[in-house]
């Protein structure tokens, strides 16, 4: 039969993998949607509106790969915060799974973690 301490240091062994998918993606989510990102599409759409009525070849060419890009732009920021989305839920599924699956042992944990605050304020 495995020790408490053993069960805790699983538990937190888990989580902690979980929490660090879901950062990983929060993330790569926060980078992908800045408010800088975000700025500079509105910029690029008002350039784009400015020289839709000029009739240059070689500025129509420019002005479709420019569209292109913001849309792929786009959709890569729809697609990381969906992940993030997905993360987040896969994330709090297994912590919610685990506590019925073991929930003495996150009572234990619980209390020990209590007990060691409870101790390091004390001690202030």
């Amino acid at each position: 039969m495995a020790s408490a301490a053993d069960n805790i240091e699983r538990i937190g062994e888990k989580l902690g993998e979980k929490v660090d998918k879901v950062e990983q993606g929060a993330r790569q989510a926060a980078s992908r949607s800045s408010s800088e990102f975000r700025n500079l599409m509105a910029d690029v759409e008002d350039l784009l509106g400015r020289v839709t009525h000029i009739n240059d070849e070689d500025i129509a060419r420019v002005r479709a790969r420019v569209e292109a890009s913001l849309g792929k732009a786009r959709d890569s920021v729809s697609d990381g915060t969906r992940q993030v989305r997905e993360r987040a839920t896969q994330a709090a599924t297994a912590a919610d799974d685990y506590a019925h699956d073991s929930p003495w042992t996150l009572v234990a944990v619980a209390a020990v973690a209590g007990l060691a605050l409870g101790a390091a304020l004390s001690r202030r």
